[in-house]
């Protein structure tokens, strides 16, 4: 509902009750959900594919960030097991590079952790690596910088 997601705890004749992962309860009008498109994640099947973006600095190695993400998914509690773990590059912008990466899991909550898990290992990797995150790059015209130049700490360069 909106940003919220939850189970259907109760549904009454005014109003339909929605408990959130965070043990809040949504109270919703039914009227309101009359007239919503409603997302229902669990009605025949409450498998879920967790889909994680990831945005890398363009120096990234993708097929090793490629294999660390299938490492972290083959090795979570999280993952059903079910088809190969899939990361597929889905942009590149003026910034960075944006990756997806795929698996299923069995119910909303378990997605949710297995891309959590996701993130935090590739971080795990990165600080062990010495790798860079996404950074932002700046190209200036007509400004001559001798080798080891830094505009922070000579701006007049």
């Amino acid at each position: 509902m909106e940003d919220d997601f939850g189970y259907v705890e109760e549904i009454t004749l005014m109003q339909t009750f929605i408990k959130t992962w965070d043990n809040r309860r949504i109270i919703v009008p039914n009227d309101v959900l009359s007239n919503r498109i409603v997302q229902n994640w669990s009605i025949k099947d409450p498998k879920l594919m967790a889909a994680t973006i990831i945005y890398l600095d363009y120096g990234a190695d993708i097929d090793r960030v490629r294999s660390w993400i299938v490492e972290a998914v083959k090795g979570s509690e999280y993952w059903n097991g079910e088809g190969e773990p899939g990361v597929q590059v889905m942009d590149f912008t003026e910034k960075t590079i944006k990756l997806r990466a795929v698996a299923w899991a069995n119910d909303p909550p378990s997605a949710w952790n297995l891309r959590c898990e996701i993130r935090e290992k590739l971080l795990e990797h990165f600080e062990e690596e010495g790798l860079e995150f996404p950074r932002f790059r700046v190209e200036m015209e007509g400004v001559d910088m001798a080798e080891g130049d830094d505009l922070r700490t000579n701006p007049s360069a």
